[in-house]
């Protein structure tokens, strides 16, 4: 247990928190939304991220996919160079949309993870909007620009002397889904006119 409570962190401890657990099934169901005949879906992930979370990650995704009657594989990556093996193999094996997970080695890379993904004649659903502008065909996140304008805040109420141990930690309020029209096109696909409209952002 690193703090007392996200009210009152206690110790040397504040900040922002990343609700991956609870925010990572909310993509698969939506995927589902938006290809309703999926079946089989991949989820990408770095083994370098959030490890000790992993297998409850796992289990929250499973218990949707199970819902969703949908075959998921949950395959870990150590280097971003390993993508494309992955999507070609994704491919290979009729997997019908993959799930890329937020993770900085796959960041950096987003418009050749964008690329690779078409390349294979994948849908890909990312936890970053900024891969959707890169040309992935979606994405449910919060805002990262905003988390990062956030954290400012932290800082300067620290600088000016207040204790961590008195700061709440905030986590995220506002998930957004930005998809891509020009990739869907690009895939042969067409998005349910109810998702377009709750759309935060629509990318042309």
């Amino acid at each position: 247990k690193i703090v007392s409570s996200l009210a009152r962190p206690g110790g040397n401890i504040t900040g922002l928190a990343v609700l991956v657990q609870e925010v990572g099934p909310k993509r698969l169901q939506l995927l589902k939304e938006i290809l309703p005949r999926t079946s089989q879906v991949a989820r990408l992930y770095s083994i370098a991220g959030v490890t000790d979370l992993q297998p409850v990650i796992i289990e929250e995704y499973n218990v949707v996919a199970r819902a969703q009657r949908i075959a998921l594989q949950h395959v870990p990556l150590t280097e971003a160079k390993d993508l494309d093996a992955a999507l070609g193999a994704a491919a290979a094996s009729r997997i019908d949309a993959v799930i890329l997970e937020a993770d900085a080695i796959f960041a950096v890379n987003r418009a050749s993870v964008a690329a690779l993904a078409l390349k294979h004649r994948l849908p890909l659903m990312c936890a970053d909007g900024r891969f959707v502008e890169a040309g992935a065909l979606a994405a449910y996140s919060e805002i990262f620009a905003a988390r990062y304008r956030r954290a400012a805040f932290f800082v300067d109420k620290i600088l000016r002397g207040a204790k961590p141990a008195d700061l709440p930690i905030e986590q995220p309020v506002r998930f957004d889904l930005v998809i891509n029209l020009k990739t869907a096109a690009t895939l042969g696909l067409a998005f349910p006119p109810a998702l377009l409209t709750t759309a935060d952002e629509v990318i042309e």
